[in-house]
């Protein structure tokens, strides 16, 4: 198996910088996820922690993107903000223990089985439309509630996963961790909301 090129630091900074995207506003964006999420009470529902933050990363994500020309996208009702001039789609979903770990042997996945829609954008990221050009390309913003801390990472592949749903990613930016306000703690983000 091929590993991944893995950014950490100030290589992770510099890879960021080719979309036009600093971890600042990652960073503001999980803050505000967080913070959202640590409003829910035992009195809310079970799933009111991870909904919010999921729901509040990528309102926040496309807020602070918007101004530079940043574009709301839905594939298969998948949240995510695409950019038609830098070619790239960024999709944030929960991440399974290993993200944010920069050890290139991690195996890194999101938490879920994302189904056939997932499996789509990634086809799409090597198959070039009629016109011969090609979609944006898709991201995978992965995070994960530590004990302390958010760990997160963008990530990219060309292959769908296989059966199992191990992922064989090419490249992994490793965002630097954010601190858990009160009230929240790991597993929170798995507990979202069920489908209909």
């Amino acid at each position: 198996m091929v590993r991944p090129t893995v950014h950490t630091g100030p290589r992770a900074a510099a890879r960021l910088n080719e979309f036009g995207l600093r971890f600042e506003d990652f960073e503001a964006s999980f803050k505000y996820g967080l913070d959202e999420a640590a409003t829910c009470t035992d009195k809310d529902v079970s799933f009111c922690k991870g909904t919010l933050l999921y729901s509040r990363i990528g309102r926040r994500l496309q807020e602070i993107l918007e101004p530079a020309d940043w574009q709301d996208s839905r594939p298969h009702n998948q949240k995510s903000v695409l950019h038609f001039g830098f070619g790239i789609r960024v999709l944030h979903l929960t991440g399974n223990g290993e993200t944010g770990n920069a050890d290139p042997r991690a195996v890194v996945a999101p938490a879920r089985p994302g189904g056939q829609a997932r499996r789509d954008l990634i086809a799409k990221n090597t198959e070039p439309t009629v016109l011969g050009k090609f979609d944006p390309s898709t991201w995978f913003l992965l995070y994960k509630l530590g004990s302390a801390t958010l760990r997160s990472e963008l990530s990219y592949t060309e292959t769908p996963p296989d059966d199992e749903d191990e992922y064989h990613w090419i490249e992994r930016i490793v965002l630097p961790e954010v601190e858990l306000p009160p009230g929240l703690r790991a597993g929170d983000e798995d507990l979202v909301m069920p489908p209909n």
